[in-house]
């Protein structure tokens, strides 16, 4: 053993000392201790000697430690130290790679623990055999007794478990081959330095360098760094651990036999502990079990391993495999039994046949072990000498085949269109299906038309071969077939294959002679529409077949909901005139092959709800055709109003001034926009001014023929009211004079309540018309001529077109109007005995179809009849006259402009006092807006033409 320069340097030193110490050591002298406590020490020269320093100790004794006053403590653990993982230990790769070759599995010692599935750096401390007596240091290794094939390396690890339980670093140690023993050392076990410059400092700073003094002896020491060896793969299950505190060395061997490996440390007193020995078998075999197998059920499978040299790569004869069924499903050996032991063959091979005991698939486990039962002379080991070289797990999987058809197919047809069935084939099982067949009967009454892939036609069969059909793969097939007549039909289709039984599947189809097809487009039946709305269809009916279908009938069926609206002269639809239901439509006639007519239906919806129609199609020699559709209808939110009138006081003179309160309730649920205020007065009453509460919303009082008018900005919201103020002079006495108070507004009708007032004739002298009130001023509407302003005033919003110039056969504007300041005109002349009036409004069932009423009254209750009364009606930009809804109505007729909007009506030849005669007019909404009718009337007593308009909102 080699001992370093530094080791004998520090030994001579401490030699010295001790010699240093010995002379003067009888003469140490130190104060003594006061025995009765009455002081710590007594006075000088009391004093005594250390006691390890009399006569009779060595020089050593005065440096050793006192024996403990009590009892020893107890006896401290082994050498367990935990160990970090490996990533976090420092990795050296100094290690040569050892030419082994691979064996499935790794040769392992059968009487050691199974460390297989453990982490690298537990095998030392699994397989730690030696630990230190209580008190004592010993020698550790990790494994005392191994088996490893020829050419391997094997890896000892030892160390020196001190006796307080730590491994005891920088302790010399020293390994051997015994004497006898096959293999030799590799390498010893070295913990590198900084920039490997180890040798230099070696024995000084660091721990020696470990020496390989002849392939079977070499000298180490514990490091005292953790290290980490590796096998040169990145795999990290194959690293060995050496903890701080321990060595390893590298052993390998070229031919069979025992190596016999011991390690000592040599500065240990115990004799017994300062040495362990190592004992490895090495095996000039390595084996190959058989992977994992499949077989058809019902068939036998045959495993066999293979038993090679290691080294010539020759087959071993002689070795017993062990074969055990574990697990899995029912299987047993040939011959019987779930355990069988077979010895290798001159090939080196170990067979055994393995059955199913089942007729259901699945998967049986095998223990496999190799053992070896001849030494390398090729004598026989009798039982208790046997040695387990290895073992492994394998497996065999009984596949199954199998065989399923599905067959898919429309549960009715019709005469006019290929019939598509479709055929799926399916191998459920684990095992291939080999000659894979599928046939198809060609119903009577239908004729094959293509498939998908083409099968082999063959009469009225066809057949398509698949060949083979792997585990759980399926194949699809496409059958197309035409039918040539009505009734039913059974479609039959059958598989078979090899080793499986054949299957059969079959499916029913009705065919029928549906020639007509209908198509019916309209409303979607998921968007809800308004009660009052027009549900409009257009129906397609078409002949499929081949030949030409005669004598055809049209019916349709229609809910309660629903109100068949006549159609239009000229148009597409073929539509009956009746509306009840069934509609059936006559007269129909034929379709030749391939032709399509089109008719139309609308319908107007009556009530909330989902109503439905129904519409069927029949002829010669074919089944009806039927197509239905449905419409949802909720309740409109339309806005609804009241209007309120009363007049204070009810009775006053002539001359006197009244007051008359109009209110207006909105009643509904919806604001009231673009609201519309009128008051309509009688001749023997003059506005005066007018007035709105609500002034910021409203525009002011705007004259017209026979009253006023208010326009709101804003609209009118849900249960809120509007009250108007209008002050009137009476002009003349009359018994009952009718005040009109009525609104309209955007999707609402007139709204009107009336007010009736007394006026009586004021005595002589009284106040009258002397002032010149009566009626409206006649003035020129210029301003600068003292007129009223043909426009609303200038905080007025309401577009209040002025009358054309060209409307009527005088032309003019309207005689009325607001003055600046807020008063209304008089008038200079005679005052017309006739009264105008137009009213508008929209039709609750129609949203679309406006109405104009338009009135002349003979108010004159002194004179003869009135003659020759002529009418013009200018109608709105928004609608046109409809002629398909009646046009107009009333005692005359007249002529109709190009354009359906101005009618000059013919004269009423004789017109007699009281007497009041009205044309209603319809009309088609074509825009959105504010629609302003206009009309003119004027008589042989009345020459000067008289003026009168309404307003009313309208949407298409």
């Amino acid at each position: 053993m080699r001992r370093s320069t530094a080791n004998a340097n520090l030994l001579m030193i401490m030699m010295a000392l001790a010699m240093l110490l010995q002379l003067g050591c009888a003469q140490c002298k130190i104060p003594a201790i006061d025995p009765s406590g009455e002081r710590f020490l007594l006075p000088w020269p009391n004093s005594t000697n250390l006691s390890v320093c009399e006569e009779g100790h060595s020089w050593a004794d005065c440096f050793k430690p006192q024996k403990p006053l009590f009892a020893s403590p107890k006896t401290p653990p082994p050498c367990d130290n935990p160990l970090p993982p490996p990533n976090s230990a420092t990795t050296i790769n100094t290690l040569p790679v050892s030419q082994v070759v691979p064996t499935v599995p790794r040769i392992t010692n059968g009487t050691n623990l199974d460390t297989s599935d453990k982490p690298a750096h537990e095998l030392i401390r699994v397989l730690s055999a030696t630990q230190a007596q209580p008190g004592q240091g010993s020698v550790t290794l990790t494994k005392k007794r191994m088996m490893a094939p020829v050419g391997s390396e094997v890896i000892l690890v030892g160390g020196v478990c001190g006796g307080d339980g730590y491994y005891v670093t920088r302790e010399p140690v020293e390994w051997s081959l015994e004497e006898g023993s096959v293999g030799t050392f590799l390498d010893p076990g070295n913990a590198t330095g900084l920039l490997n410059r180890r040798p230099l400092l070696d024995g000084f700073l660091t721990e020696p360098v470990a020496e390989l003094l002849s392939n079977k002896y070499a000298v180490s020491c514990t490091s005292k760094k953790l290290q980490v060896l590796t096998r040169g793969t990145p795999a990290a299950t194959d690293d060995i651990f050496v903890e701080s505190g321990q060595t390893w060395i590298g052993v390998t061997s070229s031919q069979e036999g025992t190596s016999y490996v011991t390690l000592v440390a040599p500065n240990l007193d115990h004799s017994a502990l300062r040495q362990a020995t190592a004992v490895i078998q090495w095996v000039d075999g390595q084996f190959t079990i058989p992977g994992p197998q499949s077989a058809k059920l019902g068939e036998a499978k045959t495993l066999t391993t293979q038993v090679r040299r290691t080294v010539s790569g020759q087959p071993i004869a002689g070795w017993i495999v062990r074969y055990e069924i574990t697990g899995g499903a029912p299987a047993e050996f040939d011959g019987g039994g779930t355990v069988r032991e077979v010895m290798t063959d001159s090939l080196g091979q170990g067979s055994v046949v393995l059955i199913p005991a089942s007729q259901d698939s699945g998967t049986t486990n095998i223990n496999v072990q190799v053992i070896r039962a001849t030494d390398s002379q090729g004598m026989t080991f009798s039982p208790t000498e046997r040695t387990v070289i290895g073992q492994g797990d394998t497996s065999v999987t009984w596949a199954s085949s199998a065989l399923q058809l599905r067959l898919l197919g429309p549960p009715t047809a019709d005469t006019n269109a290929p019939v598509t069935y479709e055929m799926e084939v399916y191998n459920p099982g684990t095992a291939p299906t080999t000659n894979v067949t599928v046939h198809s009967m060609i119903p009577v009454d239908m004729e094959y038309q293509s498939s998908d892939p083409p099968g082999q036609v063959s009469g009225s069969r066809i057949d398509w071969n698949i060949g083979t059909l792997g585990p759980n793969e399926r194949r699809v097939i496409s059958l197309s077939l035409w039918p040539t007549r009505a009734g039913r039909v059974v479609h039959v289709v059958a598989a078979e294959g090899a080793d499986v039984p054949p299957v059969e599947q079959q499916v029913e189809t009705e065919i029928s002679n549906r020639a007509l097809f209908i198509e019916m487009f309209g409303p979607d039946p998921n968007l809800p529409l308004n009660v009052g709305d027009l549900a409009k269809y257009t129906i397609k009916i078409k002949n499929q077949s081949r030949a030409r279908v005669e004598n055809i009938q049209i019916a349709d069926r229609f809910d309660e909901g629903l109100r068949h609206l006549r159609v239009e002269p000229g148009s597409n639809a073929a539509g009956p005139g009746e509306s009840a239901s069934p509609l059936v439509w006559d007269g129909f006639g034929s379709l030749d092959p391939g032709e399509t007519r089109e008719i139309g239906l609308n319908f107007e919806i009556t009530a909330p709800g989902r109503h439905c129609h129904e519409l069927v199609a029949s002829g010669s020699g074919t089944d009806p055709a039927t197509v239905s559709a449905c419409v949802t209808a909720v309740q409109p939110v339309r806005p609804n109003a009241q209007v309120r009138i009363s007049a204070t006081p009810q009775s006053i003179p002539e001359g006197g001034e009244l007051e008359f309160f109009i209110t207006v309730d909105n009643t509904g649920n919806a604001p009231l926009n673009g609201m519309v205020v009128e008051v309509l007065v009688p001749p023997e009453l003059k506005p005066v001014s007018g007035d709105a509460t609500d002034y910021e919303a409203t525009s002011g009082a705007i004259p017209i023929n026979g009253g006023v008018r208010w326009t709101r900005r804003l609209p009118l919201a849900a249960s809120q009211s509007a009250t108007f103020k209008l002050d009137c002079q009476a002009l003349a006495p009359v018994n009952e004079a009718s005040v009109v108070a009525r609104v309209v507004a955007q999707d609402l009708a007139v709204r009107q309540q009336d007010v009736t007032v007394q006026i009586v004739r004021e005595p002589s002298g009284g106040p009258g018309n002397d002032a010149g009130f009566d009626g409206f001023d006649n003035r020129d509407s210029n301003p600068d001529a003292g007129g009223f302003p043909n426009r609303p005033l200038d905080n007025d919003t309401f577009d209040r077109p002025s009358l054309d110039d060209n409307f009527g056969a005088n032309g003019g504007t309207p005689r009325s109007n607001r003055d600046g300041n807020g008063s209304f005109g008089t008038v200079g002349e005679r005052k017309s005995t006739l009264e105008l009036v137009v009213r508008g409004r929209i039709d609750p069932a129609n949203p679309r179809h406006a109405i104009f009423d338009v009135s002349v009254t003979n108010l004159d209750r002194f004179q003869a009849a009135d003659s020759n009364v002529e009418v013009i009606v200018q109608l709105p930009q928004q609608v046109v006259l409809d002629r398909a809804l009646g046009g107009y109505s009333g005692p005359t007729q007249g002529s109709v402009s190009a354009d359906l909007r101005m009618i000059r009506l013919r004269p009423v030849r004789s017109l007699r006092q009281q007497e009041t005669v009205t044309w209603t007019f319809h009309t088609r909404v074509e825009s959105p807006g504010q629609a302003v009718c206009r009309t003119e009337a004027k008589s042989i007593m009345n020459p000067n033409a008289i003026y009168a308009e309404d307003m009313i909102v309208v949407q298409p």
